[in-house]
C-alpha cells in the first residue's frame, strides 16, 4: 500500500533521511519510533506530499506519489496531527464534513456520514454535532479529528504523534478506541510515536528509526527480539513483559487440566497469566473451557519457552 524505495532528504546541508527503503501492506497498523530526530514524521509527511524526497521515490497504492496532484492525493488519504487541527469556527458537524463537501458530496450523504463517523469514534452525534471545538475536551476533540481523517472512507490512514497532547487516562482510551477502529475498518494505518509503550501496544508492524535509517523492522516480538541494544534501550527494559499484553494467553495453553490452579479469565493475555502467577506464587493458571469443552492450562515453563 506504501512504499519507500531509497528515501533520502536533506533540508539545507542537514540529512533527515538517509536512504530509506520500507514498505507498509495492505490493512497493517505501522507504527513508527525513534528518537526526537530520527526522521519519523518526515516520512510520514512523505506519504501525502508535504515533504518531496532529495533522492529515491514513494509510492502509494503502486504508483509514484510525483505523478498525483498534491491536492487530490491528500484528500485520499486521512491525517490525524498532534494539535487536532479543528477549524474553530466549525461545528462538530461540519468539521468531519470538510473533505467529504470538497468532494462535492451530495448533503444527505454527507450528513449520514458524520453521523456514522461520530458513532464509529464513540462520540453521540445528538450531543456533540452542533458543538464547537472550544467546548471539547481534549480527548474529545482528538475523536473529532480521527472522525474527520475517516470521514471520506480512505483507505490509509496518517497519524502523526496523534496523541501527545492529551492526558494520560484519554490516551489509553484513545488508544484502545484506534485498535478497536482498525479492527472494525481494516485501514492501512502508518503512526509516529515516541512513546515505546504505545508502539508495542498498537503496532502490527514496528520501525525503529535512528538518525535517519531504519535500524530494525517487522511485528513488535520480533523487533524487541532481535533488535540490538539501541532498540532495546529505546523500547526499555520492560519492553519484552509489555508485549505479554498482546498475545492471548490461550495461544499457549495446553489441554491438560489442573483443575487445583488458579483461574484465568478467557480473554486473559500472556501479562495476566504471569501477573497471576507471582500474585499466587503458583507456576501453572487454568484457563477456562473453549468451544471444544475441554479446560487448558498454561505454565512458568512455556511461557518463558514459548513466547512468540
Amino acid at each position: 500500500m506504501i512504499a519507500f524505495d531509497g528515501i533520502s532528504v536533506r533540508f539545507g546541508g542537514a540529512t533527515a533521511l538517509d536512504g530509506v527503503t520500507e514498505e507498509v501492506a495492505e490493512g497493517e497498523l505501522c507504527v513508527l519510533v525513534g528518537p526526537s530526530g530520527s526522521g519519523k514524521s518526515t516520512l510520514l509527511r512523505l506519504v501525502n506530499r508535504l515533504v518531496e524526497p532529495t533522492e529515491g521515490a514513494v509510492r502509494v497504492r503502486g504508483v509514484d506519489v510525483r505523478a498525483v496532484e498534491a491536492a487530490r492525493l491528500r484528500r485520499s488519504i486521512g491525517y490525524v496531527i498532534q494539535s487536532v487541527g479543528l477549524f474553530p469556527h466549525r461545528t462538530v458537524a461540519r468539521n468531519v464534513a470538510t473533505v467529504p463537501r470538497l468532494l462535492g458530496w451530495p448533503e444527505a450523504r454527507i450528513e449520514a456520514r458524520v453521523r456514522e463517523m461520530l458513532a464509529l469514534v464513540r462520540l453521540d452525534p445528538a450531543e456533540f454535532a452542533s458543538r464547537r471545538p472550544r467546548e471539547l475536551s481534549g480527548g474529545q476533540a482528538q475523536r473529532v479529528g480521527i472522525a474527520r481523517a475517516l470521514a471520506a472512507d480512505p483507505d490509509i490512514l496518517l497519524m502523526d504523534e496523534p496523541f501527545g497532547a492529551v492526558d494520560p487516562i484519554a490516551r489509553r482510551d484513545l488508544r484502545a478506541e484506534l485498535r478497536r477502529i482498525h479492527a472494525a475498518t481494516g485501514k492501512t494505518i502508518l503512526l509516529v510515536t515516541h512513546d515505546p509503550g504505545e508502539a508495542i501496544e498498537l503496532a502490527s508492524r514496528l520501525v525503529v528509526l535512528r538518525d535517519g535509517r531504519v535500524v530494525a523492522s517487522g511485528g513488535p516480538s520480533e523487533v524487541l527480539g532481535g533488535g540490538g541494544a539501541f532498540v532495546r534501550a529505546l523500547l526499555g527494559g520492560d519492553a519484552a513483559l509489555r508485549a505479554l499484553s498482546l498475545v492471548p494467553a490461550r495461544r499457549l495453553a495446553e489441554p491438560d487440566p489442573a483443575p487445583d490452579a488458579p483461574a484465568l479469565a478467557a480473554d486473559a493475555t500472556l501479562q495476566d497469566a504471569l501477573s497471576l502467577m507471582i500474585e499466587s506464587r503458583r507456576t501453572r493458571v487454568r484457563l477456562p473451557a473453549a468451544e471444544s469443552g475441554a479446560e487448558a492450562s498454561l505454565s512458568l515453563a512455556r511461557l518463558v519457552e514459548r513466547r512468540p
